[in-house]
């Protein structure tokens, strides 16, 4: 026979034993197996590199620019950095007071050249250029100075006319939100205004924008640059400081790499009923003197003929998926060049199987072939791939070391917690006599073979990851629900003077407005610990470092909402003056408590014990302090108020009546990000919901790969059964009391391994560790009951005439 004929008898063979396996079962669920691990592979990189893109793209435009240089005089670049193919802009940043007929504004002035912004997006109507004698006014100082555009405003020695209302800029400056009102001006008209003078508060600003050649380079030539110059990265001023997005963000991983294990295991489950299938064919090949390639290529093609196809369809469906999500509001997703590279991942499944798939044919290849079908696999090494594939997925997916050595960690653990629950169980059931068919399952079971065992920890893996993964879930749902409810203050009141509190609290009932509790701020800087002053410069790696800048202080008779103590007490009546320090604020500046802490408040220095130690929900958006002084103690000082408000309709005439009590005060906006905030919020938690119900779609394709490969294997034990004489409706007894009672078993031990698994991840996502009891129910009731129902089926199947004529009596 020619080779040409040879390779198309072996391409036929191969497609007649992949309609032989699909029919059996075994590589029909490797297939759907492959398609659910590769679509959520593909879908949850994709996603966390949309993620990633959609916080660098946002930090940008908030930034305005890739780099900034921030400085307290004129910035001259060195002519080296001029060369360098960047497009550049300038920024003057200062306070000065704006004259509009009998009003007059405090206002934060840009002065900018027509290149701003570099990045991002300047929000202001009309839409139209800046322009030399013009200024652009933000809607709060448009209100507070009565004027419209076309009107004519003093700033300094000039008078500028007002063009329209800059409603937001991008904005490099160390501040992300001023406290006065802002404007815009072009950078040809501050020579005019003759406000900049030696000595002035300014903030002199370039910004750079380029390739990332070009920007290394900057990086590289910024070490040159004058001490006083502060060279910022965007990246620096990410929003992935937000904590829960983070979070959030690591919760998909995981789910997402949970899932690829339970398919990656019921591929191996598959793959171990495929390859006990194989070895008639792997004798019958062997005895007519077929080659080594030949044999090995009996094993592959048909995992070829099955994982190719189901890789493109998970592909296909990972394609889809990723487009429709853009229907339902994502619109940040876009397909670019990363995404294309963790194709990748979709031929890891199949590299997997070919390698475990060599491996076994090594030992078929050297057992002598009248033994093949009674010789037993060392199944171990094909673990051991396995297992380094599923990690490597896994690690790639979850993206954060700590979280992935943790959940493996936890995940042995748990297992062999499982393990040591599980022979007790063997114990007890060897004291049980009962029924005949209640003493057939009972001794399958204290049998421990590797089957049973294997069936048993991927019952458990399946209820006990997705049920641990839905306890986690529904716990950061809630606590992110709660944390932004549809009354989250949108509006940050500050300038407030004390005296006016009363009025405020009735103007804001009067227009419905929710209004947080006023805090009496106080601005001092921190300068010493037990008497130590803060090191400024050279410091060692565990020395306090000097924060360099001022901070907000206030005082409180009453624990703040959003804080809880960790250590110490809080301030108790008639007790001696202290103060309370976050524990962030502890952590960096190695604070204990009875430490003696200073303070340098308008030229005086305050020292007082620390007696309490508080965790501050940072997210709140809420007014939280870092130091927190007991009440009176900053009496003697002069302050302000803040505040926080939630105005629903009423917004512009609550605002316009505390004005008119307190013309001083300012107003912090943040609706429009707190808008943003809950859209991704939303969003996130509708594509942790998806995934989880993906959990469970894999979970119930490893119990269906479980059940079947352990019913297959139970053939020649039927059979000598049969022979004995035990009828079929008692060998189906005693099968479905034998995998009920293993089902119940499981379940119990999912629960064993959900509590042990969601102890760690509960505290990395600073959860509350507590048993849901809803959930462990549903395990224990659905558990079995899902295995019951799948094992009336394949027990039909199993004791079928025509199912015994196609394996064989003693296969």
């Amino acid at each position: 026979m020619s080779g040409h004929n040879q390779n198309q008898s072996q391409w036929r063979l191969s497609a007649a034993q992949v309609s032989k396996q699909w029919r059996q079962g075994m590589l029909s669920l490797m297939s759907y197996a492959v398609m659910l691990a590769v679509a959520c592979m593909l879908l949850g990189r994709w996603f966390a590199i949309s993620l990633d893109e959609q916080f660098v793209h946002q930090s940008l435009s908030l930034f305005g620019a890739q780099r900034a240089i921030l400085a307290p005089t004129t910035v001259k670049l060195p002519n080296d950095i001029k060369t360098l193919p960047l497009k550049t802009s300038r920024s003057v940043i200062f306070n000065t007071m704006v004259y509009a007929g009998d009003h007059m504004q405090l206002v934060r002035v840009r002065a900018t050249d027509s290149a701003f912004p570099l990045l991002g997006r300047w929000q202001h109507e009309p839409n139209h250029v800046l322009r030399k004698n013009q200024i652009w006014l933000d809607p709060q100082a448009m209100a507070i100075l009565a004027v419209k555009p076309g009107d004519q405003v003093s700033v300094g020695d000039a008078t500028l006319t007002v063009a329209g209302v800059s409603n937001s800029e991008p904005s490099t400056g160390a501040q992300s939100f001023w406290l006065v009102p802002k404007a815009v001006i072009s950078l040809a008209d501050l020579a005019a205004l003759n406000v900049v003078r030696p000595g002035s508060r300014v903030q002199y600003i370039v910004n750079f924008s380029g390739s990332s050649k070009a920007l290394q380079q900057l990086d590289r030539k910024a070490k040159q640059f004058a001490s006083s110059w502060q060279y910022v990265k965007a990246g620096q001023l990410t929003i992935r400081s937000s904590n829960w997005i983070e979070k959030a963000q690591l919760l998909m991983g995981l789910s997402v790499a949970l899932i690829v294990l339970l398919c990656f295991y019921t591929i191996f489950i598959a793959l171990r009923g495929y390859l006990r299938m194989q070895r008639r064919m792997v004798v019958v090949a062997r005895t007519l003197g077929a080659s080594h390639l030949r044999i090995l290529l009996i094993l592959i093609l048909p995992l070829i003929y099955v994982f190719v196809p189901a890789t493109l369809v998970g592909c296909g469906i990972a394609w889809i998926g990723f487009t429709l999500t853009r229907l339902f509001g994502f619109s940040w997703l876009h397909f670019s060049s990363q995404h294309a590279q963790a194709l990748g991942l979709a031929c890891l499944p199949l590299i997997a199987v070919l390698l475990m798939c060599y491996v076994a044919y090594r030992q078929l290849r050297q057992c002598p072939y009248r033994q093949i079908l009674t010789q037993k696999l060392k199944w171990w090494p094909l673990v051991v791939i396995w297992f380094v594939f599923s990690a490597l997925v896994m690690a790639v997916l979850i993206g954060n070391w700590r979280w992935f050595s943790t959940v493996i960690i936890a995940i042995v653990m748990s297992l062999i917690v499982v393990r040591l629950v599980r022979r007790a169980m063997v114990v007890v059931l060897k004291r049980i006599s009962s029924h005949q068919s209640w003493q057939l399952a009972a001794m399958q079971i204290r049998r421990a073979t590797p089957a049973t065992d294997s069936l048993i920890l991927g019952l458990t893996l399946a209820m006990g990851l997705t049920s641990a993964l839905w306890v986690i879930q529904n716990q950061m749902l809630n606590r992110w629900l709660s944390q932004l409810p549809d009354n989250t203050p949108n509006y940050f009141l500050v300038n407030l003077q004390p005296s006016h509190e009363n009025q405020l609290a009735a103007i804001a009932e009067h227009y419905h407005v929710q209004l947080s509790k006023p805090f009496t701020m106080v601005r001092g800087r921190f300068s010493a610990i037990n008497s130590t002053p803060l090191c400024q410069q050279n410091c060692q790696p565990d020395e306090p470092k000097a924060l360099g800048r001022e901070l907000n202080l206030t005082q409180s008779k009453t624990l703040p909402p959003n804080n809880q103590v960790i250590a110490g007490h809080w301030f108790k009546s008639h007790a001696k003056p202290s103060v309370s320090v976050a524990e962030r604020f502890a952590s960096r500046m190695h604070l204990s408590l009875g430490d003696q802490v200073t303070f340098k408040i308008y030229g005086e220095q305050l020292t007082l014990p620390i007696s309490s130690i508080r965790r501050v929900n940072w997210q709140s958006f809420q007014p939280n302090f870092f130091v927190i002084f007991s009440p009176g103690a900053l009496d003697n000082y002069p302050g302000m108020m803040i505040a926080s408000a939630y105005a629903k309709d009423h917004a512009i005439e609550f605002l316009d009546s505390v004005r008119k009590i307190d013309p001083g005060f300012s107003a912090v906006n943040i609706r429009q990000i707190l808008s943003q905030t809950q859209q991704l919020l939303h969003q996130l938690t509708l594509g942790i919901k998806v995934i989880a119900l993906l959990l469970v779609v894999a979970a119930l394709l490893l119990l269906n790969a479980q059940l079947a490969l352990a019913l297959f294997e139970r053939r020649q034990q039927v059979s000598v059964w049969r022979l004995l004489g035990i009828t079929r409706r008692s060998l189906a007894r005693a099968l479905l009391t034998e995998f009920c009672l293993l089902g119940l078993i499981s379940s119990l031990l999912a629960l064993v391994l959900a509590q042990v698994l969601t102890w760690p991840l509960a505290h990395l996502l600073d959860l509350s560790w507590q048993p849901d009891i809803v959930v462990m129910l549903t395990v224990l009731l659905v558990g079995p009951g899902l295995v019951a129902l799948a094992v009336t089926h394949f027990i039909r199947t199993l004791l079928s005439a025509k199912q015994w004529i196609r394996w064989g009596a003693f296969d």
